[in-house]
C-alpha cells in the first residue's frame, strides 16, 4: 500500500472515530448518574446514620417504614427526572450533589 492510501486511511479512521469519541464523552461527563446509584447512595448514608443512633434491627424497620424499597426509590426518581422541568445539566449537578453528600445534612442541602 502506498503512503498515500495509508494517510487517507488514517485520516479516515480518525473522523469516525471523533464523533464516537464525542458522543462517549458527552455522555460521561453530560449525564447525570444512574437514579439506581442514586438511591443506593442515599439509603446507604441513611441506613448508616440510623444504625448509629436506633441500632442496626431498627434502623432496617424504620428504613422500610420510611423510604420503602430501593427499587420503589429507583422507580420514583426516574419519574421525577422524566417529569422534572429542569434540563439535563441541573439534574446532573443535583446527582452528584446527592453522590458527593457524606451525610444527611450534606443530603439536605442537594434540594
Amino acid at each position: 500500500m502506498d503512503k498515500k492510501k495509508k494517510i487517507l486511511i488514517a485520516v479516515a479512521v480518525v473522523l469516525l472515530a471523533c464523533p464516537l469519541f464525542g458522543y462517549g464523552a458527552a455522555k460521561l461527563f453530560l449525564l447525570p448518574a444512574s437514579p439506581n446509584k442514586v438511591c443506593q447512595h442515599m439509603w446507604d448514608l441513611t441506613e448508616k446514620e440510623l444504625k448509629d443512633i436506633v441500632g442496626e434491627e431498627e434502623a432496617k424497620k424504620m428504613l422500610e417504614e420510611e423510604m420503602g424499597s430501593i427499587d420503589e426509590c429507583v422507580k420514583d426518581e426516574k419519574k421525577r427526572r422524566e417529569n422534572s422541568t429542569k434540563g439535563m445539566l441541573e439534574i446532573k449537578k443535583e446527582a452528584d450533589c446527592i453522590l458527593d453528600a457524606k451525610s444527611l445534612e450534606d443530603l439536605e442541602k442537594c434540594d
